[in-house]
């Protein structure tokens, strides 16, 4: 199990308040992909944040699923 997480405002980029969406979903994406990861949890406390990259995001998490 891989826990990733995200604290602060989620928005394209990585900024110092937060989390950006596409580092993000970089970290998801080898989660997913390594043979050592059953699980992965997202552990967020995060007030919201930009729309710009969060789709993209959501698309990434999504496609990590077990088949």
């Amino acid at each position: 199990m891989q826990v990733i997480p995200i604290v602060g405002v989620i928005a394209n980029r990585t900024q110092s308040l937060g989390v950006g969406a596409l580092q993000l979903g970089e970290v998801i994406d080898q989660a997913a992909s390594s043979s050592r990861v059953d699980a992965i949890v997202l552990d967020i406390d995060s007030p919201g944040g930009t729309v710009t990259g969060v789709p993209e995001l959501a698309e990434k998490i999504f496609a990590a699923r077990p088949e």
